[in-house]
């Protein structure tokens, strides 16, 4: 257990082995995808991170000695929809680290920072000494409605939900998902292979698969959205929400995306199951689906989590 303030449950995940993992998503993602190439491969480190931008080189080690490193999942949507909990959560990322066990800890994923703005964590502790940072967040420029995209040097504020994918960094052999052509209008890589995942590792038999990893958009457009703010209303319903939101679109490639997905919620827990983030050369922001799917290309690498962390639920408020 953690013996980190914050309120935190916690649960082994299901880790399939790579080879059976990677020919479980070559032969689903063609229900998806044109063209499919799913294997067990080694990511070049300096192709990580010179090329896609990550702060480390490698997915590998978690606590105690486990090949792979942990999801963690903070806060919640509640926090970002009532006006009550809007100034109730802020975390840091160095002790969001600590929650998993891996104080120098290499993590990545989507959250939301400051006031109410999207984030993409990116960020390294592996060498205690020299931190890196390469955390992004998005913003609305309230005067013309544009995007505006932000590098940190130091981790902002972490606020209202976030979704991590913590590791040690390391080099390890990865799922090296490379897939083109989607045959679906509105295709989300990520929903995809969640889908094939959670129909193949079923719940009841305690088979609940999470992964975590980075992936690039080389080719086609996605559409994005950003929030500008926290909303000055309750929000009660999706029609409210899509107003609020800010949606872009097209985005075009090269993109990094960071990105966490659960197979399976957990009872009580209200797990975010997926969650994606983006940057590049200039824009940044919440990744939904590709809009040229005759054109899309995507190449990633994810592994699969060891540990669950669920750290401060968020609650709906009552009256």
């Amino acid at each position: 257990m953690s013996n980190c303030s914050y309120n935190t449950k916690e649960a082994d995940l299901f880790v399939p082995e790579l080879s059976e993992l990677a020919q479980v998503l070559q032969t689903g993602l063609g229900k998806f995808y044109k063209n499919v190439s799913v294997k067990v491969e080694r990511p070049d480190p300096t192709k990580l991170q010179k090329e896609w931008g990550l702060a480390a080189g490698g997915l590998g080690g978690g606590s105690n000695g486990a090949s792979y490193g942990a999801i963690i999942d903070v806060g919640g949507i509640n926090n970002v929809h009532y006006l009550a909990n809007h100034d109730k959560n802020h975390w840091d990322v160095k002790k969001l680290a600590e929650v998993a066990q891996l104080p120098n800890s290499f993590l990545l994923g989507a959250g939301a920072s400051n006031d109410c703005c999207e984030l993409i964590p990116n960020t390294s502790f592996v060498d205690a000494s020299k931190p890196t940072c390469c955390t992004h967040t998005a913003h609305v420029d309230p005067a013309t409605g544009a995007g505006i995209l932000k590098k940190h040097d130091v981790d902002p504020s972490y606020r209202s939900l976030v979704n991590l994918y913590a590791s040690m960094g390391q080099e390890c052999d990865a799922l090296s998902v490379h897939v083109s052509h989607a045959l679906n209008e509105k295709q989300s890589l990520v929903s995809a292979m969640r889908t094939v995942i959670r129909e193949h590792y079923k719940a009841e038999d305690g088979k609940n698969v999470a992964l975590g990893g980075a992936f690039r958009v080389l080719k086609g457009a996605i559409k994005s959205h950003i929030m500008p703010g926290y909303s000055k209303i309750d929000m009660h319903t999706m029609d409210q929400v899509n107003d609020w939101l800010v949606f872009y679109q097209p985005i075009e490639a090269p993109l990094t995306c960071c990105s966490v997905q659960v197979a399976h919620d957990i009872p009580g827990w209200e797990l975010r199951v997926e969650h994606t983030h983006f940057f590049g050369e200039k824009a940044g922001g919440h990744y939904h689906y590709d809009v040229t799917p005759e054109q899309i290309e995507y190449h990633g690498y994810f592994v699969p989590a060891s540990k669950l962390y669920r750290v401060d639920q968020s609650i709906e408020p009552k009256g």
